[in-house]
């Protein structure tokens, strides 16, 4: 019996202090329309690129609707798009290109700066990560159509992209 006990004791600190490296998660940036009709941006294209490589390597491309996959959000002129796909947002470690086909225009983000940061989330039955560890990486700048916007503070906003017509 004194046995047995030992062993559950000895494996539940073991597991209580067990910790793994995650890496924060890539802030999504909205993209934000400034002067728009709504028709000409109720539906626009994603497309996802490799960073870097001048717009050459597509890699994903993904419809935007309205009502559908995302969410928009007026007020006045300005319309702020947010995706609801989090695996379809744009985030840094790609280049991303906005088509609106209404207009035949393309909208080039790219060069999107940000941290890189990781943390050490514990596992185990007396874990205070029990309900998961999160953090996200702070965007400090990106392009807009090889325009530079750098930015203050990121951790509590949101990110917008602001797209004038």
């Amino acid at each position: 019996m004194s046995r047995t006990f030992f062993i559950c004791i000895v494996l539940a600190f073991l597991f209580s202090n067990c910790q793994t490296k995650v890496g924060c998660s890539e802030k999504s940036i909205q993209p934000t329309f400034i002067g728009f009709n709504p028709s000409d941006i109720d539906t626009f294209f994603l497309w996802k690129f490799n960073a870097g490589d001048n717009f050459r390597t597509r890699i994903d491309t993904f419809p935007v609707f309205t009502g559908q996959n995302a969410v928009y959000t007026s007020s006045g002129d300005t319309t702020s798009v947010l995706i609801t796909n989090n695996q379809r947002n744009i985030k840094a470690g790609f280049d991303w290109q906005i088509y609106l086909p209404s207009l035949q225009r393309i909208i080039s983000i790219a060069d999107i700066q940000s941290e890189k940061n990781s943390m050490k989330c514990g596992w185990g039955i007396f874990s205070m990560d029990k309900f998961g560890c999160d953090c996200n990486n702070l965007v400090f700048s990106f392009n807009i159509n090889s325009t530079p916007y750098h930015l203050i503070d990121t951790m509590y906003a949101p990110v917008y992209a602001y797209i004038h017509n």
